[in-house]
């Protein structure tokens, strides 16, 4: 699973709307749902800032091994 399709199911798994996500990071609506859909290039900047956004480190979605998308806790 690619990084952009990982953020998409947790978004989904969370019921986390993208407006909000979008809307907090200071992305574009547009941007970001290119982002979470592959159709544009996520930059690290933006990576972090969604996931601060989700109180989540980078590794979460960068991890291979990952296979549950809900986080402990």
């Amino acid at each position: 699973m690619t990084v952009n399709e990982k953020i998409r199911v947790y978004l989904k798994e969370h019921g986390i709307m993208q407006t909000a996500v979008a809307r907090a990071t200071g992305i574009n609506i547009k941007t970001f749902n290119y982002l979470i859909n592959g159709k544009s290039e996520m930059s690290v900047d933006r990576m972090v800032a969604i996931c601060k956004f989700l109180n989540v480190p980078v590794s979460f979605f960068l991890d291979d091994e990952s296979k549950n998308l809900t986080t402990n806790g």
